[in-house]
């Protein structure tokens, strides 16, 4: 099934038994803008591994094989316990509270920075018929988007941390570019990692740490 923006996100408010209120539409639709992602059934570029799943790219998130799974995952996610904020204020109808909420999340691709959540929203309001009625995509690449080259090691600065509650290490990385980079084992592929850019969530955390910071 290959539906709208508007009816993916009635059908993820419908599963987590929330009201489509105007606001609670308009900020899931401004969450898929701002993904904008080509990943099959999965408008919000959830990670959440499914029954035929399959990896979209390097960072984890899936092409789901239908779209009911696609919404069932999303649902999942939503409801892990990491994003209670997200909820209330979809339920309240508060859509600028939703996006800076979802921003401010480990979900967000705005690098906890609201103000992209409030620009792509603002938009999506001001255009709405066309952003209601476009197309969630029905088809994904039929091989996972390659990773970004590695970086060079006799440049980048490594470390691993032993994780004793996960049971695997985390290793850091600085790329070429100096961004830090957190490899984790991935749960749904044995034989990969999830990569994320941490660059601007150690740069919050330790604003005088400058920028080739690796944890240790």
């Amino acid at each position: 099934m290959a539906g709208t923006e508007l009816e993916w996100a009635t059908d993820v408010l419908d599963g987590l038994g929330i009201a489509p209120s105007l606001g609670a539409l308009q900020a899931l639709v401004a969450v898929a803008a701002e993904e904008g992602t080509r990943a099959r059934d999965n408008a919000d570029d959830t990670t959440e591994p499914e029954p035929g799943a399959s990896t979209y790219n390097w960072v984890g998130v899936r092409n789901y094989p239908t779209w009911s799974e696609g919404i069932a995952a999303t649902v999942t996610t939503l409801e892990n316990g990491d994003y209670g904020a997200i909820l209330s204020a979809l339920r309240s109808g508060d859509a600028a509270s939703a996006v800076t909420a979802w921003a401010q999340s480990p979900w967000g691709t705005w690098s906890g920075d609201p103000s992209g959540a409030i620009a792509t929203l603002d938009t999506v309001k001001a255009n709405w018929v066309q952003y209601g009625s476009s197309s969630v995509p029905g088809t994904g690449p039929a091989t996972p988007t390659p990773a970004p080259p590695a970086p060079d090691m006799e440049d980048a600065m490594l470390s691993a941390i032993w994780d004793p509650e996960a049971g695997h290490a985390v290793v850091y990385a600085r790329s070429p570019e100096s961004h830090l980079l957190q490899f984790t084992p991935d749960p749904a592929d044995p034989s990969g990692w999830s990569v994320i850019d941490v660059t601007d969530a150690i740069a919050q955390a330790y604003p005088t740490a400058g920028p080739y910071l690796v944890a240790s």
